[in-house]
Order: C-alpha cells, then structure tokens, then sequence
C-alpha cells in the first residue's frame, strides 16, 4: 500500500490594502476579486468581512449597474426593439407600460382572498399561522 502524504495548502494573507486594489474596478464581481488576488472565492468572502469592505462592493457593483444602463441607453438610441421595450417594462410603469396577467377567480375562497385588502389578508394568515401552531 502507497502512504498518502497530507498536503497542505499554505494560507495567503491578504493586506486590506490589496483588497481595496483587487475591488477596485472590479464591479464587485467576487470571482474576478479571487483571481487577480490568486485566492479561493471564500476567502474574498472572509477578508471582506475582516476588512468590512461591504460598502466598497456595494459602490462597485453600483458602477456595474451605472455602465449597464449606459448601454441599455445606447442600444435604445439606436432603434434596438428589445431594449425600449426592456425600460418601457421597467421605467415606464407609472405611464402604464406593464403587462398585466388577467386572473379570472371561479373558486368562492379565492374570490374572497382576491377581494381582500393587504391589511385584512395579513390578519387572516396571522390567525391561521396561531390555529396551526394551537394544534401541535
């Protein structure tokens, strides 16, 4: 029989100021932040805990959204169907610009829930969640 021989993986430290470099202009993509640091995804995770650089990504990943919707505007500026349609959907809710499922109700019960406000369905879950529990 062979011996097998433990290997052991030697722990990379990571300085918060390689992190900020790694995080930087990295749109908050972990992987991306793991590969240009040569460390598992999980310990991306764990040194952005240590260092709580949380709001970092958070700005990145805003920036990801910004370039997004530079593009998204680009593409509606040229004529691209799906992208009007894409803001129209999204932006343009408060001008109607949404599509509506019809939900015809034969049921009595969901007739009444359908006709319930938020408020007086919340209240009836509640009451139901205490029947249950009562019973066990």
């Amino acid at each position: 029989m062979q011996k097998r021989h433990k290997t052991t993986v030697k722990k990379r430290v990571i300085t918060e100021k390689a992190m900020i470099k790694a995080i930087e202009k990295s749109y908050g993509i972990v992987t991306l932040i793991a590969d240009r640091l040569k460390i598992q995804r999980s310990a991306v995770y764990n040194n952005i805990k240590k260092f709580q650089l949380n709001e970092l990504i958070e700005i990145e990943r805003e920036r990801l959204v910004d370039f997004a919707e530079s593009k998204l505007i680009e593409n509606i500026r040229k004529g691209k169907e799906t992208s009007i349609i894409f803001t129209l959907k999204t932006l343009g809710k408060k001008r109607g610009y949404i599509e509506r499922q019809e939900v015809e109700a034969t049921d009595p019960i969901v007739q009444k829930v359908l006709s319930m406000t938020e408020e007086e369905r919340a209240a009836r879950i509640e009451e139901l969640k205490k029947r249950l529990l009562s019973h066990n």
